[in-house]
C-alpha cells in the first residue's frame, strides 16, 4: 500500500479576457496600426541597406590595407 495520499485536482481559474465588442472605429483605427507598420518597416529596411552599405564599404577599405 502507498501512503501518497491521491492528488485531487485544483481548481482552473478563467484568465481569457472578456469579450469586448468591436466599435465603429476598429476598421478606421486597424488601417492607421497598418500604416504605422509599413512605414516603419520602410524606415527600417532604409536603414539596413545604408548599413550594409557602410559596412561593405569599410570591409573593402580594411582588406585594401592589409593587403
Amino acid at each position: 500500500m502507498s501512503s501518497i495520499p491521491a492528488l485531487a485536482p485544483l481548481p482552473v481559474a478563467n484568465t481569457s479576457a472578456p469579450l469586448v465588442p468591436l466599435d465603429a472605429d476598429f476598421d478606421a483605427r486597424w488601417d492607421a496600426w497598418v500604416m504605422r507598420g509599413h512605414a516603419h518597416e520602410r524606415l527600417v529596411r532604409r536603414r539596413l541597406v545604408v548599413l550594409a552599405g557602410v559596412l561593405a564599404m569599410a570591409m573593402a577599405l580594411v582588406y585594401a590595407y592589409m593587403r
